[in-house]
């Protein structure tokens, strides 16, 4: 067994504990708090999801790959090599949509939390602030996704 591999499967053992348990906490506490703050959990709770599942694949894609992959049956390994990059980018697009979620949640919470404490004022430099956060994060986002869609 490659030492590659064998890092790579501790690590993904372990962030699949890991991640087990912050699920559950969190699925404990969507019964427990007020309805705004489940603006904030429920994207937590799907990001953790995701990063389980993620892992969970790349663990068993790297088993098979290790235990089908032995004497020179090298197609069993480039198809593995190919399934990972591909969990892999189908994770970072998720995760990149969940963080815009989570920030948007943030966003609606700081404004009513302004217009709660009756902060106008605060109220319009949170909104133009927020807009201005999430138009060059779009640009960005667009970005990225322009140069990967470019061919090498």
């Amino acid at each position: 067994m490659k030492k590659k591999n064998k890092l790579l499967m501790t690590f993904y053992v372990i962030s699949i504990i890991i991640y087990c348990l912050v699920a559950a906490i969190l699925s404990k506490y969507l019964l427990l708090v007020r309805p705004f703050f489940l603006l904030i959990l429920i994207p937590c709770y799907l990001l953790f999801a995701i990063l389980f599942l993620s892992s969970f694949i790349k663990l068993i894609t790297i088993i098979i790959s290790m235990v089908f992959g032995r004497n020179g049956n090298d197609e069993v390994n480039e198809k593995a090599d190919k399934v990972l990059r591909s969990v892999t980018k189908i994770t970072r697009y998720s995760l990149i949509a969940l963080f815009l979620a989570f920030l948007s949640s943030i966003m609606i919470l700081d404004i009513v939390l302004c217009i709660n404490k009756e902060k106008y004022v605060l109220v319009a430099i949170s909104i133009v602030v927020w807009v201005l956060l999430h138009t060059l994060l779009f640009k960005n986002i667009i970005d990225l996704i322009r140069s990967e869609k470019k061919p090498s």
